[in-house]
């Protein structure tokens, strides 16, 4: 699986599992998260 890992700048791990059961992850680089915005994107967050 690939995962970002962080807040709004992140890194993103692969991770998988092998037949032993070990898990073994890997840094594949920065990536930075952009929310997405208009009909289908996210949700202002009410004041609080």
């Amino acid at each position: 699986m690939v995962i970002p890992v962080g807040d709004y700048s992140q890194e993103l791990y692969k991770v998988k599992k092998d037949s032993k059961g070990n898990i073994h992850k890997k840094k594949k680089g920065g990536v930075v998260f952009v929310p997405l915005i208009g009909k289908h994107g996210f949700r202002k967050s009410p004041e609080l």
